[in-house]
């Protein structure tokens, strides 16, 4: 076997002098003063303007319409009092059935929130337009089917 000779093997050499330290750059912020500050307030307040202007202008307006509500439940009124054979009952589930389908079809007009429904009593002046016969044919459709009375002739709903 061949010896190995310490001296011809291949060591690394170690070295005992400190590699220097890079130097680090100071690094400093810039440094935010007053006016920094206002006129960064001032772009966000820009911002915040032109966003709410922008959707301001591209909003509908919503529709105003009205409802003779008075004449509809009067003709209802009047529709269950010449009817002789309703009881006291009848005479409360029938109303309150009718005030329940009323406000499913107001609650179905006004959904996509485009409609603001008033009573028609409430509008002094201005243009609006009139849902009652609409209201009426459609109430009178759901009463129909809960075999109620109706509210009348949309004629005559719409007339008083």
């Amino acid at each position: 076997m061949p010896e190995v000779n310490e001296s011809n093997a291949e060591t690394p050499s170690v070295s005992t002098t400190p590699e220097p330290k890079a130097r680090r750059r100071k690094i400093s912020l810039p440094t935010l003063r007053g006016r920094h500050v206002l006129t960064g307030l001032l772009a966000i307040n820009m911002l915040v303007t032109g966003a709410l202007w922008f959707r301001v202008m591209t909003d509908k307006r919503p529709v105003i319409a009205t409802i003779g509500l008075t004449s509809l439940a009067r003709n209802y009124a009047q529709s269950l009092a010449s009817d002789p054979n309703v009881s006291p009952e009848a005479l409360q589930i029938r109303t309150q059935l009718f005030m329940a389908e009323g406000q499913k079809e107001i609650d179905r007009l006004t959904a996509d929130g485009g409609i603001v429904l008033l009573a028609r009593e409430c509008v002094l002046k201005g243009e609006d337009v009139d849902l009652t016969p609409q209201f009426a044919t459609s109430l009178n459709a759901q009463l129909a089917a809960t075999k109620s009375p109706t509210v009348g002739t949309v004629s005559d709903a719409a007339a008083q």
